[in-house]
């Protein structure tokens, strides 16, 4: 085995090891939980990197997000 990996021993709920077995198949079960908690530290970095960003600037105003979301929507809808 690589030094860059190491073997951990997971306890998961049965339904959802069947369902991850269903979609990667036994052999895939490592990847798919290295992919999904890869995933979740950079979920955990930006929330962290957001609540930086409120503390030193303060919350973007609901205006401004509202606004925002008005244009996405727009966009997306001129897409389709």
């Amino acid at each position: 085995m690589s030094s860059q990996y190491a073997k951990v021993s997971l306890t998961l709920p049965s339904p959802l090891l069947e369902r991850i077995r269903g979609r990667v198949g036994t052999r895939g079960v490592s990847r798919y939980v290295a992919q999904a908690l890869e995933a979740e530290e950079r979920r955990e970095a930006l929330r962290a990197w957001l609540a930086d960003q409120d503390a030193e600037h303060g919350p973007v105003p609901a205006e401004t997000i509202e606004e925002v979301r008005r244009q996405w929507l727009d966009a997306a809808s001129a897409a389709s």
